[in-house]
């Protein structure tokens, strides 16, 4: 169940990204020089005409007399521009007391040396400026410096402005620029190789995939097959790759247990009739021998960005493009909670399970300083019980893994049930997340209560003393935060 495809579709959001980082020295600037003469200005929010060029032809039209009234359309039908205009003086003013600081053109007494007086508009008619240092003085006559506005309030956004004007930096060896601006939509592939192969690292801070699964004809990508139709940018590739269906990867009569405890959660997974294998969750480092208390996975949540979280969470019904640097479970949270100052504190989660059995009004303040008021579990519109176990999914299914459709949950069964059955459900949701799309498959995923954990105990007990003749028994679970127990014969 796998395709060779030569053409995929990125999110813009992606787009934009790598196009941040590839220009980002060049917008650490005030000056940005950009193609076709203009000279993008980040205090002014817009790039002027011929600034940055050395010999820029301004004619000697230009010099204009400030009695008359000034035709904005004198200047558009000169650059074909619609929006290209006269500054303001607050916006030539800021051209004047400039300090040498590797600017991309020459200055003279505080100012561009290029000229030395400058008009500018007022409710329509012009006036002049001498932008000399210690000047600063209307003057009779003076040189137009056009201006293009540019409005943003963030990089990705003036990245869409500008490409939106045909505008693009110089100098810069941008590999996704010209897919803004239409004048490509082809790129060489080591840029979505890395979108493709990282995805669940930025996820879930799982090991990246080998780069070979994009051009294994056996093997192919679940993202690959994900975003081969989509409303995104359209990018053709240099070389095929191979896109995989997720449904090749179901494990059938695969079964996943997971014991909700009050201090670590155990996750095991059995593939058919395969031994029983342990998953360590939110370790980070594969690499290290695995440990017994690995496979004790704290039960932990630790919020750093949760409006960012939501934010990507709420987009996609499946394997939304979350980030692990905004919301981490389990061994990382924990650590990270060790090396924590006080005031970052509430910024941690620990009693999950206790909450949810519980009436408390859980309030939670992330790393960013915003207080969420979750409420009691019964009324939460925010569900970290859903998030925690998104988490547990990604861990569970990949392409390392496959894909599981059923699940066996144990958790204290003196609760209450409308408790239990929102725990379930919350369970369900949050694992029905981290599934990759599968379609009417999907139908097939369950969640179930499993055996109590001192019933399990009781019957794994008899099993091993090969006990033939009815006993009465009796187990007590002593848990981090709740006695179970079990009486039965």
């Amino acid at each position: 169940m796998t395709e060779i495809i030569n053409k995929i579709y990125l999110p813009k959001t992606f787009v934009l990204k790598k196009i941040k980082e590839e220009v980002k020295e060049l917008f650490e600037k005030r000056f940005v020089p950009l193609n076709n003469g203009f000279c993008y200005d980040s205090e002014v929010k817009g790039a002027w005409l011929g600034l940055c060029e050395k010999d820029w032809d301004y004619g000697t039209s230009f010099i204009i007399n400030i009695k008359k009234l000034f035709p904005r359309e004198y200047i558009k039908e000169k650059y074909k521009l619609n929006d290209i205009d006269i500054p303001t003086k607050e916006e030539i003013l800021k051209l004047s007391r400039l300090k040498d600081r590797k600017l991309p053109f020459e200055i003279r007494n505080g100012r561009p040396a290029s000229f030395r007086f400058y008009v500018y508009k007022t409710n329509e008619k012009i006036k002049a400026i001498d932008l000399n240092e210690g000047y600063l003085r209307n003057t009779s006559s003076g040189y137009i410096l056009p201006i293009l506005r540019i409005e943003s309030n963030s990089p990705e956004e003036l990245i869409i402005r500008l490409a939106e004007k045909g505008l693009k930096p110089l100098g810069i060896d941008s590999k996704t620029w010209d897919i803004l601006t239409k004048n490509s939509n082809t790129v060489e592939n080591d840029v979505i190789e890395e979108y493709l192969l990282k995805k669940d690292k930025q996820r879930a801070n799982l090991k990246e995939y080998d780069r070979k699964i994009l051009y294994d004809i056996n093997k192919g990508s679940w993202e690959a097959y994900n975003y081969k139709n989509g409303d995104g940018i359209e990018i053709n590739l240099k070389k095929e790759i191979v896109a995989r269906n997720p449904k090749a990867d179901i494990v059938e009569g695969g079964v996943i247990g997971i014991d909700f405890g009050t201090k670590s959660t155990v996750v095991v997974m059995q593939k058919n009739s395969e031994d029983i294998i342990p998953v360590r969750v939110g370790m980070g480092d594969w690499s290290k021998s695995p440990e017994p208390k690995h496979y004790e996975n704290p039960t932990i949540m630790e919020f750093e960005n949760l409006t960012s979280f939501l934010t990507d969470y709420n987009i996609k019904n499946f394997r939304p493009d979350t980030k692990w640097d905004d919301l981490t479970i389990s061994h990382t949270a924990f650590a990270n909670m060790q090396n924590a100052s006080s005031e970052d504190l509430n910024a941690y989660l620990m009693e999950l399970k206790q909450w949810a059995g519980s009436n408390k009004k859980l309030k939670i303040k992330d790393k960013n300083g915003k207080v969420f008021e979750i409420g009691t579990y019964k009324e939460a519109k925010i569900d970290p019980i859903e998030i925690y176990a998104y988490y547990l999914g990604l861990y569970v299914n990949n392409q390392y893994n496959g894909v599981f459709l059923e699940y066996l949950l144990s958790f204290p069964v003196t609760y209450e049930k409308e408790i239990r059955d929102k725990i379930i459900n919350s369970f369900k949701n949050g694992i029905k997340k981290s599934l990759p799309d599968i379609g009417e498959k999907i139908n097939e995923l369950q969640v179930k209560i499993g055996t109590s954990e001192p019933a399990a105990y009781a019957a794994i007990i008899t099993e091993i003393l090969e006990i033939e003749d009815k006993i009465f028994y009796g187990v007590f679970d002593f848990g981090g935060g709740t006695t179970d127990f079990d009486f039965g014969i």
